[in-house]
């Protein structure tokens, strides 16, 4: 992974020096959530999709999930309660909590992030609350519900995002990706 140093500076750079852990790197899909209990790099682009990490500092433990929708529809979305995909927001974190409580890790003890609910695509509909503000909104909501109130967030705009969490140490890296560009990568 030293492209991603040169992309973002020092930072990241101490995260993968060889003085660190090793970092095994995933790049997680649409749909997809990751928990990750050894030191990780979790990468994933979004749109109007939404990533929201949770990470412990004091277990130095990280999950990060790539929804789709704000709300569970078992018609459409597949999550535990189903087969195993995070298609919703709602199932999504629910997961990700679900798997810190089975290791004694509550909410209080947890750092919350959201990004991504970009403005993407135009059907002509209400673009100021389209599927992406509808699926920040709900993650907030859930977040709140839970006890947790997102530490940071970068989300809105027009721009998809391409993100790097890293999961032992909380940081989340981000690179703005123009709606041009991001419809010539979705090809």
């Amino acid at each position: 992974m030293p492209h991603l140093a040169q992309q973002y500076g020092h930072t990241l750079k101490r995260h993968l020096s060889s003085e660190r852990p090793q970092y095994r790197g995933i790049s997680l899909p649409p749909a997809g959530m990751v928990f990750a209990e050894k030191p990780t790099i979790i990468s994933t682009l979004l749109g109007s999709c939404v990533a929201v990490t949770l990470y412990c500092r004091s277990r130095k433990m990280g999950a990060m999930c790539h929804a789709l929708l704000p709300v569970c529809r078992p018609e459409i979305c597949a999550c535990s309660k189903h087969k195993h995909e995070y298609r919703s927001i709602e199932c999504s974190i629910e997961e990700m909590l679900s798997l810190f409580a089975a290791r004694g890790i509550f909410p209080k003890d947890l750092e919350a992030k959201i990004f991504g609910g970009a403005t993407i695509l135009d059907f002509g509909h209400d673009t100021h609350y389209g599927v992406g503000r509808k699926n920040v909104d709900r993650a907030a909501e859930i977040l709140d519900n839970a006890g947790l109130h997102a530490k940071s967030s970068h989300v809105g705009g027009e721009s998809g995002r391409r993100l790097y969490f890293v999961s032992d140490v909380g940081d989340v890296f981000l690179r703005r990706i123009e709606p041009q560009s991001f419809t010539s990568q979705k090809r």
